[in-house]
C-alpha cells in the first residue's frame, strides 16, 4: 500500500514569520500569550499551535512559573464601586435602608451604571433643595 504524503500545517514562509516575530515581539516586551495571540491571528492558527510550532522549532521559551503578567488597568473593582455606591446611598437624604452586599453577583458595568443613577438622583434632589432656599428668599 502507497504512503500518502502528510500536507504540512505550516509552509516554510509561515515558519520564518512566526519565529521573526515571536523574537521581535519578546525582545519589546511582549508576553507570550500576546506574542501568540498576535502571531495565531497573522497566520490564521490558534495561540496554542503556534505555541507548539515554536517549541518544535527551538524559539519558545515557557515563562518561569510565577512571572508577573502586565496589569491591565480596567478602572476601578467590583468592590470599589460598590463601596462607592454604599457611600453615595448613605450620604443622601434617601432612608432606604438598602443593602447593597446583595448586587455582588451582578456584573461591574451594572453596579456603575446604578451608581450613575444614584449619584444623578442626588444631584437633583440637591438642585430641587436649591430650587426651594431660592424661592423662600424671593418671598421674603
Amino acid at each position: 500500500m502507497p504512503k500518502t504524503e502528510k500536507t504540512p500545517n505550516y509552509s516554510e514562509e509561515m515558519v520564518a514569520t512566526a519565529k521573526s516575530t515571536y523574537e521581535a515581539m519578546r525582545a519589546d516586551g511582549a508576553s507570550n500569550k500576546n506574542a501568540t495571540t498576535a502571531i495565531g491571528v497573522l497566520l490564521g492558527k490558534t495561540p496554542r499551535s503556534i505555541i507548539s510550532k515554536l517549541t518544535r522549532e527551538g524559539v519558545y521559551v515557557k515563562d518561569e512559573p510565577g512571572t508577573p503578567v502586565a496589569a491591565q488597568d480596567n478602572g476601578p473593582s467590583k468592590k470599589d464601586i460598590l463601596s462607592d455606591l454604599r457611600d453615595a446611598l448613605d450620604a443622601g437624604s434617601y432612608d432606604l435602608n438598602f443593602d447593597v452586599d446583595g448586587l455582588k453577583g451582578a456584573t461591574k458595568p451594572a453596579i456603575a451604571a446604578v451608581l450613575e443613577l444614584v449619584n444623578a438622583l442626588a444631584g437633583d434632589q440637591s438642585d430641587d433643595a436649591n430650587e426651594v432656599e431660592f424661592q423662600d428668599e424671593a418671598v421674603a
